[in-house]
């Protein structure tokens, strides 16, 4: 039988499990498979006035605190992103304020995967172009998560916010959010926020953002061996 190694992160809690895939367990692809099981759900000063009165709107000094930790207390999520060079997919997976797995899929213009990324148990894989997989050393493992840590990027990068402005108030998905406007010195955001400060879309310039969604949900990511 193939041995299979397993990280499971249940609420708060982290098991590394080692066993035997039974016969009805389907066939691994290699090497560790991260397993995450949560029960959470899948204005300052010279700002505009708002056009939406809220009871506790985001500010230039909490945006991305408040939605860096929302996400961290979701233990999870999932996110689309369009770039200039392409688009890329991902899901990650924290527990406490670390991040304990993530898989991140990167394709050009026309759709083709030009870079394949996996962190599991402490261990960082890449694959370029169709290769064959390799793991990194530290410094590549820590590059990567600096890179796509959502909760991380949040907190760290939105911390020269001009002004936030919230805008309307509407439904994304069937989910209620508050639209804000974002200005940063380079550019302004739009971002659709929900009642529990998490951040489900943003969009800025010419047709580019991203969705995030998953929020809570169990994930399965398992990087290849080599």
């Amino acid at each position: 039988m193939p041995f299979r190694r397993t990280l499971t992160v249940v609420m708060g809690s982290v098991l590394l499990v080692a066993g035997c895939a039974g016969p009805e367990d389907p066939p691994p692809s290699g090497g560790t498979t991260a397993t995450v099981a949560t029960s959470a759900e899948d204005t300052g000063t010279g700002s505009p006035e708002p056009t939406v009165d809220l009871a506790d709107p985001l500010t230039p000094d909490t945006i991305g605190t408040r939605t860096a930790d929302a996400i961290r207390a979701a233990g999870s999520m999932q996110f689309e992103q369009t770039t200039v060079d392409g688009s890329v997919t991902g899901a990650m997976a924290y527990q406490g304020t670390e991040v304990v797995a993530m898989e991140i899929t990167t394709r050009n213009p026309d759709g083709e995967v030009t870079l394949h990324e996996w962190f599991v148990d402490g261990t960082y894989w890449r694959a370029s172009d169709g290769g064959a997989a390799s793991t990194a050393g530290p410094g590549a493992a820590e590059d990567f998560l600096a890179l796509w840590n959502w909760a991380g990027a949040l907190e760290n990068v939105y911390t020269d916010v001009e002004a936030v402005r919230p805008v309307d108030e509407t439904e994304l998905d069937g989910i209620p959010v508050t639209v804000y406007e974002v200005a940063l010195p380079d550019r302004t955001e739009t971002w659709w926020v929900d009642e529990q400060d998490l951040l489900r879309r943003y969009t800025y310039g010419d047709d580019l953002g991203g969705t995030l969604t998953g929020f809570g949900a169990d994930l399965e990511i398992t990087p290849p061996e080599g």
